[in-house]
């Protein structure tokens, strides 16, 4: 869905209002889902747009797609608005972006993905330095901070440790126990590559499939819930009779879809409370967004006069041991002896 200009005005008026209480607040325009790019550069960049963002979506790239043609053909409109671009962004490509003009450059799998992040970010810093060295009035290293710590955060938020991140699949367990040497995976592989080829983007599913897809068969639901649990899946669909019983033993899931008439689909759009769901695992240990994320709580400490003399002596040592004695005498003048 493409933002109306109407939209557009509307953000960016709000921008400019708010700039007299935050510094350096910008509207970006990301160029994703338009078919005429270039038409679209030049109206919102009319319409007062401050960054327009090239981007390269997984699928895009699984296709074979980089986004160095279109940023050639935004940066070449000087438009007189930065330019960002992200996808497909690494060491072997970011000379490349910065000397195509890329203003802001996004880094992420490059560095969430590498099997060392802080390498490969400062690998990927240093040759975008090395690139503008000598370039006139020196090169804005605040957008490339931004990109990579970006890219970092996204790391621990995703992954929780430094490992290469672990195929992730969408288990749909049978409600049918099936001996581990039946044949309903084979059947299901069949049914998948005949539904496949019906698709106009056959060629995309096929590389989705092949780099980052499993078909897994299981002795049985108890085996299947474990599974799910080890991949805690963004998406989960529970295609069988029973779904509410099996949803209790799922701990790890992002949405979990009741029953055969209830695909992802249906998430993705039109069902359930949004589609800003936790990815690549996270789900173990994270959770659909809802409105609890936008409530602000505070914490309410209180303690008996009884109880300070316990928690007293116990904080006082602790404080004691971190150079803290302010700290520590502040809980010893509510001892009683």
């Amino acid at each position: 869905m493409t933002p109306t200009d109407n939209f557009i005005s509307h953000l960016i008026e709000l921008r400019n209002r708010l700039l007299r209480i935050v510094v350096g607040l910008s509207l970006i325009h990301i160029l994703i889902n338009v078919t005429d790019k270039k038409a679209r550069t030049l109206e919102v960049a009319k319409l007062g747009a401050h960054i327009i963002g090239v981007h390269t979506g997984l699928d895009q790239q699984a296709a074979g797609q980089t986004p160095f043609a279109d940023l050639a053909m935004v940066t070449g409109l000087n438009t007189g608005a930065k330019v960002s671009v992200a996808g497909g962004v690494k060491a072997a490509t970011v000379r490349q972006v910065v000397d195509a003009g890329a203003d802001i450059v996004v880094a992420g799998a490059a560095i969430y993905g590498a099997a060392d992040p802080a390498a490969a970010a400062k690998e990927i810093t240093g040759l975008a330095h090395g690139s503008n060295a000598g370039a006139a009035g020196g090169f804005n290293w605040l957008p490339w901070v931004l990109a990579i710590g970006a890219g970092l955060l996204g790391l621990f938020l995703m992954k929780g440790c430094n490992k290469p991140a672990e195929p992730t699949a969408e288990v749909a367990p049978s409600a049918e126990v099936m001996p581990a040497d039946a044949a309903p995976a084979a059947d299901a592989e069949m049914c998948i590559r005949d539904r496949v080829e019906e698709m106009p983007r056959k060629n995309i599913i096929r590389t989705s499939l092949t780099d980052r897809g499993a078909l897994i068969q299981v002795r049985d639901l108890a085996e299947a819930a474990e599974i799910c649990n080890y991949i805690a899946p963004e998406h989960l669909e529970l295609s069988m009779d029973e779904p509410l019983a099996f949803s209790k033993t799922i701990k790890h899931a992002g949405a979990i879809f009741m029953g055969r008439n209830t695909c992802e689909a249906l998430g993705d759009y039109c069902a359930g409370p949004n589609h800003v769901l936790p990815t690549s695992r996270t789900a173990r240990f994270s959770s659909p967004l809802g409105v609890y994320d936008f409530q602000k709580r505070s914490s309410l400490i209180m303690v008996s006069a009884e109880g300070a003399q316990t928690l007293g002596k116990v904080a006082a040592t602790l404080a004691y041991g971190e150079g803290l004695q302010a700290h520590a005498r502040s809980a010893e003048y509510r001892l009683k002896s």
